[in-house]
């Protein structure tokens, strides 16, 4: 047997890679046809990724492979950016966390409002509605800082209404990110959750880091709004599932092959994803 060159060896160990992807897609679907989450160098195939798992939701992250992973988060903002926060910020009832708007009495932040209806302001007004609706449902619980970061998403919220600020997709993101965490951790404390439980726990994390990437520049701004955009689609993926079915969500309660299994394997990584592109946020303690 003649030995290969560096280069025969190299495009033996892509085709072989490649057959492995290509065998992973054709015999690990769910039931229903249900896509399972894919090893995160699928993304060297696009036209293989395409197929196992798509554009829709997020892939969570594997720290091997971190300079692909960023490339893929700038296509996946690039992708989803208009359909997602935009249109949840622009005030359609269909794309709102809970379907409908908070019951909050507009009262409240009269002066938080002028007449613009620009994007940033829509979504400023978004986040603090639902902020204010996540302080009447958490009602003084003794847990540390939680009402303390409430304060400053509304105070960060009412300044963007009030001073206005040019469009910023950071920022458009964030917002609508934390507004959606708000309304999650809502649907689980109406239905039974503890303040301490972990779930809960997440969601106050997740808002802390999308508030200290909302004015973030540089390189990896757009993969930090790329995942500010994926994760609000878990929480209303479980929001929506709880009303459906009027259970409370577990945390890491369901199977792989269970439709709500991936929800946590997504945002837990997104959440260290947030941990790792921005230098000042504080953590709450998860365990």
């Amino acid at each position: 047997m003649v030995p290969m060159d560096n280069g025969a060896r190299a495009r033996h160990d892509e085709e072989a890679d490649r057959l492995y992807m290509e065998t992973w897609v054709k015999y690990r679907r769910g039931p229903d046809d249900m896509r399972k989450i894919p090893p995160t160098r699928i993304l060297m195939y696009p036209d293989i990724f395409e197929r196992a798992w798509g554009w829709d939701r997020l892939l969570p992250q594997d720290y091997t492979s971190s300079r692909l992973y960023f490339d893929y988060l700038r296509e996946y903002h690039r992708r989803n950016r208009l359909m997602d926060y935009v249109a949840a910020a622009a005030g359609k009832p269909e794309e709102w966390p809970l379907k409908a708007r908070p019951p909050v009495d507009d009262g409240v932040i009269t002066g938080c409002f002028p007449d613009g209806n620009d994007a940033l302001t829509a979504a400023a007004r978004f986040c603090l509605d639902m902020e204010l609706r996540f302080m009447s449902v958490w009602k003084s619980r003794p847990v540390r800082n939680v009402e303390l970061l409430s304060q400053k998403i509304q105070e960060r919220a009412c300044h963007l209404i009030v001073v206005g600020r040019e469009f910023s997709e950071p920022a458009a993101a964030s917002l609508v990110c934390i507004a959606n965490e708000a309304a999650l951790a809502c649907e689980l404390l109406t239905r039974g959750a503890e303040a301490t439980d972990v779930e809960i726990k997440l969601c106050n994390c997740i808002r802390q880091c999308a508030l200290s990437l909302m004015y973030m520049t540089g390189p990896r701004s757009d993969a930090s709004a790329a995942a500010m955009v994926g994760v609000p689609k878990e929480a209303r993926r479980m929001c929506e599932w709880m009303r459906n079915v009027n259970q409370l969500y577990a945390f890491q309660g369901y199977s792989e092959i269970h439709k709500m299994g991936q929800c946590d394997e997504i945002r837990i990584p997104t959440f260290r994803l947030f941990e790792y592109t921005s230098f000042s946020c504080w953590v709450i303690i998860m365990s």
